[in-house]
């Protein structure tokens, strides 16, 4: 009954949403799927919830509903359904039997459509749609009956008429044996006189046989069970709601996996006897102890009975939980837990996930026993499409008395269990001692993961790199994690140890394995060195603010910003430095040249030919970092030796003595040592007093130390746009440098001229260079927040470009013609706000300055909603792009500045942007003159807006929401 009545009761209520016109369809929802019994009843769910968690159960059930969908007009299906009618209906009049056959699936598979065709042998057909192919040919089936037989599909429905008076079917209900018993429950949960009988009811089990049939109800407690379970599912779920953040709900994998988790059926047994009576629950002789499946059934029951009572006044569930303390106390203790999604989510479907996101699927294969002792044995196999053989690993079996088996899926459950447990140490994440219990087996099973994964990464498509990426997540499969936290002892054990538990042999290609972790390092990297930059560049302009060339008390080069500026130089410059392999003993000559006027003596105890694995530099910039410490603590003599440590590199700088230091704590704020540490890497740091030793990995002995080398500076190396972002930066950071030590020189200059306009002239020289270094402070700014991911958000579109073309007015000379653009719809564009607008000052001032003293610049949108894109362009009237220059622009390679002071950093920007916007940008050069350029930008959509036109606002006032509901 209640299914027959579910689908047409929300099918009716989301019709009447939409020809109210309460609803908005976007653009890609097509005709048929507005007309969709499916779409209808998603609305009218959405809208029920809405209502239900802003003004509350009761308002909605007693005015909402019944004013919308009154249930007087729907009528629901006796007890055989429209497949069994039909084949009676046919045998009888000898028709044949009906078959039914699959004509369309519409959809993805976790929301398809099934559309079913039912036949009999005459040739009369008919069609049925719903969203499962079994409820299909139900539709089908009683189409068909309407068509072949319409009298009998005539009489397969009665009118619902509502029961309204709950008290008085209560009462009804006669004195059951249990009503003394249940007297004082009644009483502590303050439910009216009429409820004591109907609670007496919901401990009465089925099997029980000296109970009168009642109106309603029953004889037994079927119908408020069947009540209670959606009574507790909707407890649950709008506790959840009530009680925890959206993004609590997203992270612990969704309202219906933390519902699920809730829904412990042993919590409910041992609450349900904590609150009956003793002999309170009625059951039949044949039942020799009260089951866990019979508890819950009282438990449910027991619900729908309290719910009942005080439905009248209900607003949400948290009253409802009020009057049952231990439930409450449950949910809100057990809630406080459920933090990650390992704590909502079963055990099978944790393990599918983590199995799914290295590409291997999951089946159980459980066979069990039938009789009053059950045998079960376990099964679980993991299958792959690159693996010769599937992996299937037994359980040990086991034996329950039948009373006890819960069936497969408990033990299927368990066995899940055990290899969440074990899952890292099984693919490889974790290291297996070899004194482990189950070392022999966890081998073979390592062993066959593994391959899979070597095999997978080697012959997947690089365009399905971030796909994996994404499933993979935080783990530690492959050391992903151990890369992005910068732990290479880590990333090396696990690398290692899986190339050679897959048998990665000598003449294995290893080029998609970088390609992976190239781009694995692209998505999660942290550009800790950017930040550091930017709150360095924001200190620096706030004290250039301040400087006054005739008042400066001493030379800018005592100050600590400017030691700061010299030291983000070398660490961008090194940062976008490319891998590149350095002999041992041409390392050791350079190290003798930078410290041939220094008493520092170099050894190598390394093997003449050794090569050195390095980003170009990194092993010089790290021994001259350490030295000049040395230097500062008076130690100006001492000896720098190399020497080897398996595959590591040992630097060792011994002096005469000094005061140990804790050189991570001291250079934690050191962008030359963040880069290096991140590059080389550094993996250990000691400090003796007497030497400082540090463990360098950049010695790879064999081929597998090179292949997992090489894996980690591709993680670490940034692509050729970013790399060139950066030594555009370390340059600029370098004429900042030349600007701050000429503006020290004039205002030293100036505090000492005699006459007072030489002095005057030499503070405005003193001025103009601090003026051109805040003006570089800007430009490195945009570029090295270019350079990050970008906060993407929706953008309306027409305020965006009236804000920019206002910004850019400011800039246009009187012998300029501005052009803007016009506006026109309505649309939101999900962008970054400031990266976009970055782009467009850049390109907009380009055009300006390209221009001269007279000509024009045009500025132009256009937007496509059918393909969902925004374009750009900005033209001017200037000479043009060369050959040359259009050559290396349209290739994604930025020019050398044109002006006397630049760097090209905003050209640069605006490239390294377009990339992080996944935009497509395009100089051309127009005829007879002139430069056009524009671009495209994805994720254009129409603004939404409500019936009157505007913007939709939510409603927060209950008050004025039930006042609107009414209306």
């Amino acid at each position: 009954m209640y299914q027959s009545l579910q689908q047409p009761f929300f099918t009716r209520l989301g019709q009447a949403l939409i020809q109210a016109d309460l609803v908005a369809f976007g653009n890609g929802v097509t005709d048929t799927e507005r007309l969709s019994n499916r779409i209808h009843t998603e609305i009218a769910s959405q809208f029920i919830g809405a209502c239900a968690h802003l003004a509350g159960y009761n308002f909605v059930a007693s005015t909402v509903l019944p004013s919308l969908a009154s249930l007087r007009d729907f009528s629901v299906s006796v007890a055989k359904d429209s497949k069994s009618i039909l084949q009676e209906a046919t045998q009888a009049q000898r028709l044949g039997v009906p078959k039914y056959s699959l004509l369309e699936k519409r959809g993805e598979a976790h929301d398809a459509t099934f559309i079913v065709q039912a036949e009999v042998p005459s040739g009369k057909k008919a069609c049925g749609e719903a969203r499962s192919k079994k409820l299909a040919e139900q539709e089908a089936a009683g189409a068909l009956l309407r068509l072949l037989f319409p009298r009998l599909a005539d009489q397969r429905s009665i009118p619902v008429a509502p029961a309204t008076d709950i008290p008085k079917l209560a009462n009804a209900i006669e004195k059951l044996p249990n009503d003394v018993e249940l007297r004082a429950l009644a009483g502590s949960l303050s439910l009216p006189t009429w409820a004591t009988k109907l609670l007496g009811l919901a401990f009465v089990h089925c099997s029980y046989p000296e109970v009168r049939q009642t109106p309603t109800f029953g004889r037994s407690n079927k119908l408020l069970a069947f009540l209670g379970s959606f009574v507790l599912q909707w407890a649950i779920r709008d506790f959840i709601i009530r009680t925890s953040t959206i993004e609590d709900i997203q992270e612990t994998g969704g309202l219906a996996n933390r519902s699920a988790a809730l829904s412990n059926q042993d919590a409910f047994e041992q609450i349900c006897k904590k609150v009956l009576p003793k002999d309170a629950c009625l059951v039949g002789h044949g039942e020799k102890s009260l089951r866990a499946s019979i508890i819950g059934e009282f438990f449910q029951s027991f619900m729908a009975v309290v719910f009942l009572a005080r439905e009248q006044s209900i607003t949400s569930s948290l009253e409802l939980l009020k009057r049952i303390p231990d439930l409450d106390h449950y949910l809100r203790s057990n809630l406080a837990t459920q933090k990650t999604r390992d704590n909502t989510l079963s055990p099978k479907t944790l393990l599918n996930e983590r199995c799914q996101a290295i590409g291997v699927s999951v089946r159980y294969e459980t066979k069990s026993s039938v009789g009053d002792t059950v045998y079960v044995k376990p099964a679980v196999c993991f299958q792959s499409p690159v693996t010769e053989k599937d992996l299937c690993i037994v359980f040990p079996e086991k034996t329950y008395l039948a009373h006890e088996f819960e069936g497969n899926r408990s033990v299927e459950s368990q066995c899940a269990r055990t290899l969440l447990s074990e899952f890292n140490i099984l693919v490889g994440a974790y290291s297996l001692n070899a004194e482990h219990p189950s070392f022999g087996s966890y081998k073979s099973i390592r062993k066959w993961f593994s391959t899979h994964l070597v095999k997978t990464f080697q012959t997947v498509n690089k365009e399905k790199f971030g796909i994996w990426l994404k499933r993979m997540g935080q783990t530690d499969v492959l050391g992903l994690d151990s890369a992005s936290k910068g732990n290479f002892q880590s990333f090396h054990g696990i690398l290692s140890g899986l190339l050679i538990e897959a048998d990665g042999g000598e003449d294995n290609d290893f080029s998609s394995f970088y390609d992976l972790f190239a781009q694995a390092g692209r998505e999660s990297r942290q550009q800790i060195l950017v930040k550091f930059l930017v709150e360095y560049l924001d200190r620096l302009q706030a004290l250039l603010n301040q400087l006054d060339p005739l008042s400066v008390e001493k030379p800018f080069q005592e100050y600590e910003e400017f030691r700061k500026l010299t030291e983000f130089a070398t660490a961008f410059k090194l940062r976008g430095r490319a891998i590149c392999s350095v002999d041992v003993s041409d390392l050791k000559e350079q190290v003798e040249i930078i410290f041939r006027r220094r008493r520092f003596r170099v050894e190598s105890l390394i093997p003449v030919g050794a090569v050195i694995q390095e980003p170009q530099g990194s092993h010089l910039a790290l021994i001259d970092l350490l030295t000049r410490l040395l230097e500062s603590l008076g130690n100006n003599e001492g000896i720098i030796q190399f020497c080897c440590m398996d595959f590591y590199l040992r630097l060792s700088i011994s002096v005469r003595t000094h005061t140990p230091i804790d050189l991570e704590k001291h250079f934690l704020n050191n962008p030359v040592w963040c880069a290096l540490n991140e590059l080389l890497p550094i993996t250990s740091v000691t400090d003796s007093g007497l030497t400082i030793e540090l463990l360098i990995p950049s010695l790879p002995s064999t081929r597998l130390d090179s292949i997992v080398w090489q894996c980690w500076g591709a993680y670490h190396q940034m692509e050729e746009l970013d790399s060139r972002a950066y030594d555009s930066i370390a340059a600029t950071l370098h004429d900042m440098k030349n600007e701050l030590l000429a503006f020290s020189d004039a205002a030293q200059r100036a505090r000492i001229a005699s006459e007072m306009r030489a002095r005057y002239s030499l503070a405005a020289d003193g001025s103009r260079h601090i003026d051109a270094a805040k003006e570089k402070i800007s430009g490195i700014r945009s570029l090295a927040r270019s350079s990050v991911s970008l906060e993407i958000a929706p953008l309306e579109l027409g305020s965006f470009i009236r804000s920019v073309v206002s910004e850019t007015w400011a800039l246009v000379p009187e012998g300029i013609a501005f052009i803007p653009p016009g506006i026109s719809g309505k649309f939101v564009l999900w962008s970054s706000e400031s990266g976009l607008r970055s782009v467009l000052s850049n390109l907009l001032r380009n055009a300006v300055e390209a221009s001269g003293s007279e000509g024009k610049v045009a500025f132009e949108y256009l937007v496509d909603p059918t393909e969902k894109t925004v374009t750009f362009e900005i033209t001017d009237s200037s000479s043009g792009f060369t050959d040359q220059q259009l050559a290396a622009l349209n290739s994604g390679l930025a020019l050398e500045s044109s002006k006397k002071s630049g760097q090209g950093i905003g050209l640069l920007t605006v490239l390294v942007i377009m990339k992080e916007l996944h935009g497509r940008i395009r100089f051309e050069r127009m005829s007879p003159g002139g430069s056009r350029v524009f671009f495209d930008l994805p994720s254009l959509e129409p603004a939404v807006s409500n019936a009157a036109g505007e913007d939709e606002v939510a409603v927060t006032d209950v008050a004025e929401f039930e006042k609107v509901m009414l209306e």
